[in-house]
């Protein structure tokens, strides 16, 4: 988990943003209302407790990144955001200021080749954004806020994905927040990629993982190469 808040002058939280990847399946697909599941109640916690607006940013929850509850109920959910509602107060009494103050924001697009063939009829049967020579468009955004580096993705990448991600970025905290902006599915790995499995199938074909890892790193590269974006040493 990662937390950033940012505060007023007098040092009252005006948002706290709480980075935490795991899906948000904490009801059973049985319950037919509109709910926030375990976010809803993080937020509603820090909110009351902390002051000032919560928003929950999603991770890299490819390869079925869930909760391990006892049962699919509000009961539940609503457990799972007490323990990490306690875990971003905990986080929060170990935050140290940043070192720079600065906000910058950059879109970047990218075109994917669509394979998957139910993806293909889908998109012509609803009509939505029509493919581009077999290519679907989207966008990354890279996300400088203080120390902290963010970089979004459009769908549900898998962890292993991440970490290569991660570990090319320069920020602190570092975090990939995914479902941004898209939903082009499962993002897996080339090496990994295996035709007939459930992640495979909800994805919009093997080149989608390699190709978003490959402009993530070149965006994150590009911004490191900036000195607007390099940390001070001291």
């Amino acid at each position: 988990m990662a937390v950033i808040q940012g505060q007023d002058a007098d040092r009252k939280p005006i948002f706290t943003l709480v980075h935490f990847a795991c899906h948000v399946e904490g009801l059973s697909t049985g319950v037919l209302e509109p709910s926030a599941d375990f976010p809803g109640y993080l937020c509603d916690i820090l909110d009351r407790e902390l002051g000032g607006r919560t928003v929950f940013l999603n991770g890299a929850v490819g390869g079925m990144v869930s909760g391990d509850s006892k049962a699919r109920t509000h009961a539940e959910a609503r457990a799972t955001g007490e323990r990490l509602a306690r875990e971003a107060r905990r986080i929060l009494g170990m935050a140290v200021p940043p070192r720079t103050a600065r906000f910058k924001l950059e879109r970047h697009r990218i075109e994917v080749p669509m394979t998957n063939q139910k993806f293909i009829v889908f998109q012509k049967l609803s009509n939505r954004r029509p493919l581009i020579q077999g290519r679907i468009a989207s966008e990354l955004f890279h996300l400088r806020l203080g120390d902290a580096e963010i970089l979004t993705i459009p769908g549900e990448l898998l962890p292993e994905v991440s970490f290569e991600i991660l570990d090319r970025m320069r920020g602190y905290p570092r975090l990939i927040v995914g479902l941004t902006n898209d939903q082009l599915g499962y993002m897996i790995p080339g090496y990994d990629f295996n035709e007939g499995e459930y992640e495979e199938s909800m994805s919009v074909g093997p080149a989608i993982g390699p190709m978003v890892r490959d402009q993530a790193i070149r965006i994150i590269d590009s911004a490191a190469d900036s000195k607007r974006f390099k940390l001070p040493e001291n």
